[in-house]
């Protein structure tokens, strides 16, 4: 099993005519991972079911069940859904101190989680499906409302296999700088649905993607 850095009933399509500027931006922000080495696609091909830990925070509950009305428009046919035992979750959201992330839920991310706001940290199969998860969002250090729900939104979709940050575009949700962006802009959206298509698969290499993509 490996792991990496950086969380319907029919499957999603394609719309027609991708434009070569969404085409570029899907495999910079898809292929490979801000922090891991994979050069590979990697991908949910089951339910994720998610599980809440941490600080009661009302406002970023809010906020998760919004994101997950949102992306499940989007990532069909998988589909996310909050759970409310440890034993039914495959994906854990922490919200407290880096520290308390590290120790009580995902000890392999405590080189990256001390030096970060926020992050994911998911594993997968050997052939690129990812299995099981968690991110945490620093609510001991981060107290500014609309920032918090900017990493909540930034690593839950990021974990989807979407894991790099860029400096191409400001208000995307994968801007490498600073943001407060709380919502995906258009090209956001494309980025997901080209994703969870039937026609990308876990496993595709840069090649397989671009020759995918040219027939959009």
């Amino acid at each position: 099993m490996c792991s990496i850095i950086a969380l319907g009933t029919s499957s999603t399509t394609f719309a027609q005519g991708y434009s070569s500027a969404v085409k570029s931006y899907f495999k910079e922000i898809a292929v490979g991972s801000e922090f891991g080495k994979g050069r590979k696609i990697v991908k949910w091909t089951k339910d994720m079911k998610i599980f809440v830990m941490g600080e009661k925070i009302p406002a970023l509950e809010t906020e998760l069940n919004k994101i997950i009305g949102e992306l499940n428009q989007l990532i069909r046919p998988v589909r996310m859904q909050r759970v409310f035992s440890k034993a039914q979750a495959n994906f854990f959201i922490f919200f407290g101190s880096s520290n308390d992330y590290t120790n009580k839920i995902e000890p392999n991310a405590r080189k990256y989680a001390n030096r970060n706001l926020a992050l994911f940290y998911v594993y997968f199969t050997p052939q690129n499906s990812i299995d099981k998860g968690s991110m945490y969002v620093n609510t001991s250090l981060m107290k500014a409302p609309d920032t918090r729900k900017h990493l909540l939104r930034e690593e839950l979709t990021q974990a989807l296999g979407l894991m790099n940050d860029s400096h191409k575009y400001t208000e995307s949700i994968f801007y490498q700088k600073f943001s407060r962006a709380t919502q995906y802009t258009s090209i956001d959206k494309k980025l997901i649905q080209i994703l969870y298509s039937n026609k990308i698969r876990p496993g595709m290499s840069k090649t397989q993607v671009e020759q995918i993509l040219a027939t959009l």
